[in-house]
């Protein structure tokens, strides 16, 4: 799905410091690329840092003129910006059938770095929510970690909105309980996909 991000793009976007993200991270969607923007936006320089990330989602829409304009930047790449394009689909198997965009193809040709991104489940998307629980000096307890998958389901980007809704609800406390996730999480697979939704859409 289109918010979720595989361990490079997300590490892409650690590469800023915390308080330069909002200045030098740019997300924006292939589709509302008109000619030439591309270009000046990866061409744009940092702001009070060393430099910028930029993610291009939908890259499966992009126009055959974006494709052209891309190829044209690898050429002279600004060694600034990292530049992220995400190729999406809802259902992996059609990824698959329908092979990758003209963008990811030309990025396989030219320098670029072509990673498959597949969302975790069972005991891996355990893990991850604890390790994103440790991240912010928290742990959950196993049944607070299956409440929320019944709550919240098995969407990465709605497990990370939820996650720091339980961080800032147990405050000073390390650890987060059953109870936490019932008191916190309402019906998340619901209201957060449409949250997301909009968001990226802006």
């Amino acid at each position: 799905p289109a918010a979720q991000m595989c361990a490079e793009v997300r590490a892409s976007a650690e590469l800023l410091a915390p308080e330069l993200a909002a200045l030098n991270l740019e997300q924006v969607s292939a589709l509302s690329l008109a000619g030439g923007e591309f270009t000046a936006r990866a061409r744009t320089m940092p702001v009070f840092g060393p430099r910028r990330v930029l993610i291009v989602r939908d890259a499966q829409r992009g126009k055959a003129d974006l494709v052209a304009e891309v190829l044209a930047y690898l050429a002279r790449p600004n060694p600034d910006t990292v530049v992220v394009f995400v190729d999406e689909e809802e259902d992996p198997q059609a990824l698959r059938r329908r092979g990758p965009s003209k963008i990811v193809e030309a990025l396989a040709r030219h320098r670029g770095a072509v990673r498959e991104c597949r969302s975790p489940t069972g005991t891996a998307l355990e893990r991850w929510i604890q390790e994103r629980a440790g991240r912010a000096g928290k742990r959950l307890a196993p049944e607070a970690v299956q409440a929320l998958l019944e709550v919240a389901g098995g969407t990465l980007a709605i497990l990370d909105q939820e996650s720091e809704k339980l961080t800032l609800f147990a405050g000073e406390r390390g650890a987060i309980e059953r109870e936490d996730v019932l008191a916190v999480v309402g019906d998340a697979r619901v209201t957060g996909v449409r949250e997301l939704t909009e968001a990226l859409r802006r």
